[in-house]
């Protein structure tokens, strides 16, 4: 089978009720010196396991040495980062694929366990697929392993071949900056419903995976929660800004500050880089002082409508309580015009009415029609693939059962 056959669906939830807020949990690398027992996929069973991982020091013989060679098989490095190493390999007990990352000792501001504990936190309370999914999280050789699903490459990448593919032209147009952006905003609104921060949004953050259905094109994923933060947390010093890049001015310079909006100011400069390919954000100087001031140059990007290019505005404005929310940015409607009820060649026909493209009735009947033929084959696949994951959660829960 292919690399990039899909993993088993999300377990069901248990209550949240059962899981702690982010702020009652310790956050120190001092609490999380002691490798915790085994761990297996989210389950209502297991959840308490799960969650308590962190904090529960395992005894006795280790039961995960050597558990990554043991349970996984034909690895291979995807990527390598300053904290960690990213490896694609395929599980032995299902013969699905997944992406396991490595990390190492805590450093300043990056401690893996903040990441499998926000990882662990989401899978109990949600399934949205536009964050990355997880799966089990285990201590091995003093480094955390943390097994995920694997996507076939990030934003960054996307970014880089476009230029290399269209180099007239290689600047993202308004429909792929509303893909981008109703994918990880609807990411990044579960992950602030659950009281969480990014704080490290940015292109090489953003994964893209196939979707279920062929018709439906790239998924975008949030991913690399390395610097994850509780939105309460009350304190400067448990914050740790991410990428000089994409950073908000207030995370850096005002004691007064506002997370989630960090997040939403981050992504409208990933979405502003896009569609200015392949020119890089600055690290620092003039450019990066005027971008902070909510001044855009919009003469660099491909023409936009009105409704894109004032939201582009209103996230990166230089005060954080003039930008919108996630939530708001989802209802936006640049992101949903009228026809958010409709098919996406429905959307696309409403959006081209917002840049005043004429559309005949006959088309817009015709397009309409082809769509519900592809929204037919496409219900027909999910119930296809539904059988498919039935099996498969069969066979993980013969694997993991006690």
């Amino acid at each position: 089978g292919g690399l990039l056959a899909p993993p088993p669906p999300c377990p069901a939830p248990p209550n949240v009720e059962q899981v702690p807020s982010p702020w009652e949990m310790p956050w120190t690398s001092a609490q999380w010196s002691r490798p915790p027992a085994a761990l297996s996929a989210p389950s209502p069973a297991r959840m308490e396991e799960l969650l308590g991982f962190l904090q529960d020091g395992g005894a006795g013989q280790d039961p995960n040495e050597g558990r990554f060679r043991r349970e996984f098989k034909e690895v291979s490095v995807l990527g390598r980062g300053q904290f960690s190493t990213v490896y694609s390999a395929r599980c032995v007990a299902d013969q699905h694929a997944y992406a396991v990352k490595v990390l190492g000792r805590p450093s300043r501001g990056h401690d893996a366990s903040k990441e499998a504990f926000a990882l662990a936190r989401i899978a109990a309370r949600s399934c949205s697929p536009h964050l990355l999914r997880y799966f089990a999280s285990w201590w091995e050789d003093g480094a955390l392993y943390i097994q995920t699903e694997v996507c076939a490459g990030s934003l960054r990448r996307l970014l880089e071949e476009r230029a290399t593919s269209a180099p007239a032209d290689p600047r993202f147009g308004e429909d792929d900056l509303v893909h981008i952006l109703r994918d990880v905003s609807s990411g990044l609104k579960v992950l602030h419903s659950l009281d969480f921060a990014h704080l490290d949004v940015k292109p090489e953050n953003i994964l893209s995976a196939e979707a279920a259905a062929p018709r439906q094109g790239a998924v975008y994923k949030v991913a690399d929660l390395g610097l994850v933060t509780p939105v309460a947390c009350g304190s400067r010093d448990m914050i740790t800004e991410g990428d000089c890049r994409y950073v908000a001015r207030e995370m850096l310079y005002r004691r007064d500050f506002d997370l989630p909006k960090a997040d939403v100011f981050s992504l409208g400069l990933v979405l502003y880089e896009a569609a200015r390919n392949p020119r890089l954000l600055p690290r620092n100087g003039d450019e990066w002082q005027h971008l902070r001031d909510g001044v855009l140059d919009v003469a660099s990007v491909p023409p936009l409508s009105g409704p894109m290019l004032a939201l582009l505005r209103g996230m990166t404005h230089a005060e954080y309580a003039a930008r919108p929310s996630t939530a708001e940015v989802a209802q936006h409607e640049a992101v949903e015009p009228d026809g958010a009820a409709l098919p996406g060649v429905g959307r696309q026909l409403h959006r081209r009415r917002s840049v005043h493209e004429a559309v005949a009735p006959d088309d817009e009947v015709s397009a309409l029609q082809k769509a519900l033929k592809e929204a037919q084959a496409e219900a027909a696949h999910y119930k296809e693939l539904a059988e498919k994951y039935e099996r498969v959660v069969q066979v993980r829960a013969d694997t993991f059962r006690p």
